[in-house]
């Protein structure tokens, strides 16, 4: 994972270092990484002295968080771990099967009947019980094609401006797989745009990385962005700035 963290997501690494230097001055606030995995981001916020909710549907990345979970120290509450995926509702499940390795390919089946037989349904976590009206200093999503179905349980939050900076990433291919449309897609993200938020790319591994950096000063821009690329994986950043 760090190697792949090394080559990919050096940018993102440089947002969340400055956003969890801030916490102290944050008080009161939550850090959210979903889609933990081994849940190197969320300890890293905890380290500094955020409060950590990381929610982590795999089995197999369990036992790595967890671990991680002891052998680290917390100048402020010990990050929680949240063991439930975060879907379009919480009245929703997924399917997950076991894995030799905590990896970010989970639910992949090719059918309803191979599913039923060989994972198991988890249901999906009601994030709003769990964090009531506080404030997020800093929210990170990363589910592997599961992004989409997150900011929708989510959006909520951006639209009564409860999240302070965002990162998110979109795979164009996961949409294709998930048969969502570029345009209903773009219906999600441009909510984003139009409750206040400015977003740019924090980084891509396609198209060429010189995108990273590239903020967006219009909605037709990002629109464009959004429906013209046959193949878009970057991480989008969102932060509130009304």
């Amino acid at each position: 994972m760090l190697d792949w963290i090394s080559l990919n997501e050096t940018a993102f690494c440089t947002i969340w270092h400055k956003a969890i230097k801030q916490c102290a001055s944050h008080a009161g606030q939550l850090v959210l990484d979903i889609g933990a995995n081994q849940g190197l981001y969320g300890i890293w916020a905890a380290s500094h002295g955020c409060e950590v909710l990381m929610f982590e549907p795999q089995p197999t990345c369990h036992a790595y968080v967890k671990k991680s979970m002891c052998f680290n120290k917390y100048s402020g509450k010990t990050p929680r771990l949240i063991e439930q995926p975060v879907l379009p509702s919480h009245s929703d499940s997924m399917f997950v099967h076991s894995q030799s390795k905590c990896s970010g390919v989970f639910g992949a089946y090719t059918s309803l009947e191979k599913a039923e037989r060989d994972g198991h349904a988890i249901n999906g976590a009601d994030v709003f019980s769990i964090i009531g009206s506080r404030h997020i200093h800093i929210l990170k999503i990363d589910t592997e094609g599961g992004e989409l179905g997150a900011l929708t349980h989510l959006m909520p939050l951006f639209t009564n401006h409860q999240v302070n900076i965002a990162v998110i990433e979109f795979t164009t291919l996961f949409w294709k797989q998930r048969q969502v449309s570029r345009r209903a897609a773009w219906n999600i993200i441009r909510s984003l745009f139009t409750s206040g938020y400015k977003v740019w790319i924090v980084e891509c591994i396609f198209p060429h990385q010189d995108f990273g950096g590239k903020a967006f000063a219009t909605e037709e821009e990002l629109e464009s962005m959004i429906l013209s690329k046959s193949w878009l994986q970057c991480d989008f950043g969102f932060k509130l700035v009304v």
